[in-house]
């Protein structure tokens, strides 16, 4: 058996025992210093080791992985190296977001399955509670975008790309917002509406989306290539789009090149491309 070293050892062995002096006369350190000496080394060391404890856990870094998996959930926020682990009391606990997010994943299966009419109402039901939250606006716009509503797809993308941009971390965010302003821009070059058509600003978006994806996706070459021809610039429109479908043609996409062929032809006989959105549904 082990042995119980707290009953075991004497009454009288510590130098500092209260009851041997009640009034805390005698100077225990002079008389026992040994014992004394013993007990401070053991005090440093419980000292230092508790010291250590408390640094590892305030200051520890997580790794990259790590850090990603707690931004995702809302624990913390920041760039990597700001992380020091701490809960950000400004954050919302995520479990109170669950309910939420099951809503927008009914909403997303709706769109994939094309019933955007049911998909419509799950997205607006979130808004009412949660008017701000980005994902269902970028959701909203690709619903009004498939169901014709060119004016209320742009309300609902330029919505999402401003929430987004007053946050602190979008990196989260990033497919969402550069297909997001690749849509606005293909909305604003392509469009037969006088009042939406903006041939300058959809360039200015294209360029963006383009910029943040890397340039490694044709339909946005494609998307810069239609604003460039929208503002009658058809020198460009025809090197971009040839961009594209070298792009295109890298990636295996032969129907997206040979759709964007069609419109090099366009571009060639200084002609912009209108496209012709759905019916609503």
């Amino acid at each position: 058996m082990i042995a119980d070293t707290a009953s075991s050892r004497s009454e009288n062995s510590s130098p500092d025992d209260i009851r041997r002096d009640p009034g805390e006369l005698n100077n225990v350190v002079d008389d026992e210093r040994k014992r004394a000496g013993q007990l401070q080394d053991h005090l440093e060391t419980l000292l230092a080791d508790h010291t250590r404890e408390i640094e590892e856990t305030t200051s520890r870094v997580p790794d990259r992985e790590s850090v990603r998996r707690l931004q995702s959930l809302g624990y913390v926020g920041g760039e990597l190296m700001d992380v020091t682990g701490d809960v950000l009391a400004e954050k919302e606990d995520p479990k109170d977001f669950i309910d939420v997010f099951e809503k927008y994943l009914v909403a997303q299966l709706f769109w994939n399955s094309k019933q955007l009419n049911k998909a419509h109402a799950e997205c607006l039901d979130i808004l009412a509670t949660r008017p701000r939250m980005t994902l269902v606006l970028f959701l909203l716009g690709h619903i009004a975008s498939e169901q014709g509503r060119a004016a209320e797809a742009v309300t609902y993308y330029s919505e999402a790309l401003a929430v987004a941009a007053s946050q602190k971390d979008t990196r989260g965010l990033t497919f969402e917002v550069y297909q997001a302003q690749n849509n606005v821009a293909w909305i604003l070059a392509t469009t037969s509406d006088p009042s939406l058509r903006n041939a300058q600003q959809a360039i200015a978006l294209a360029r963006r989306a383009v910029q943040l994806s890397g340039g490694r996706e044709a339909s946005l070459f494609d998307t810069l290539a239609v604003a460039y021809a929208a503002a009658g610039d058809f020198e460009n429109a025809v090197t971009t789009a040839k961009e594209a479908i070298d792009l295109a043609e890298s990636q295996r996409e032969t129907q997206l090149a040979d759709n964007i062929r069609q419109r090099l032809q366009l571009f060639k006989q200084s002609t912009p491309f209108v496209d012709q959105l759905p019916k609503n549904e």
